[in-house]
């Protein structure tokens, strides 16, 4: 007899709009929104997890600046790659108090669009290579 429940994780269906699960509080008088966006890559390789640690380590303190600094949209405020029985992935999470859950997503999304825009696509070699040497040295 085994002591432990089979382990799963299911494959997304790659769509354009985002699935939305709501969990309320187990806590009526909880104040807090905790919101997860995750983005699920593919199945656990070399290439595409340095990828995934790379934009990580690229966008982690960016999105802490923006959404919880500057627009004070929370106070848990991060990104990070998440490994999960062989499936990676990359999450950004918002725990906030004064933002509604869609807020906070809108707000990622923006996020996103922006530093992909003003990063990503304008980001020089010289600066790329930094953050490739910073990643390998973590």
């Amino acid at each position: 007899r085994k002591k432990y429940l089979k382990k799963a994780i299911l494959k997304l269906p790659s769509v354009r709009e985002h699935s939305t699960i709501i969990v309320p509080s187990k806590e009526p008088t909880e104040t807090n929104t905790s919101v997860e966006v995750y983005l699920q890559i593919a199945k656990d390789n070399l290439e595409d997890r340095v990828m995934i640690d790379l934009l990580a380590h690229m966008m982690d303190d960016p999105i802490f600046d923006q959404i919880r600094t500057k627009d004070q949209f929370g106070y848990d405020v991060h990104c990070s790659e998440r490994w999960t029985y062989g499936i990676m992935g990359i999450i950004f999470r918002v725990v906030s108090n004064v933002k509604s859950a869609a807020q906070i997503v809108e707000r990622i999304d923006k996020f996103l669009l922006d530093f992909r825009k003003e990063n990503l696509e304008t980001m020089t070699d010289d600066k790329f290579l930094e953050h490739l040497v910073a990643v390998s040295t973590q």
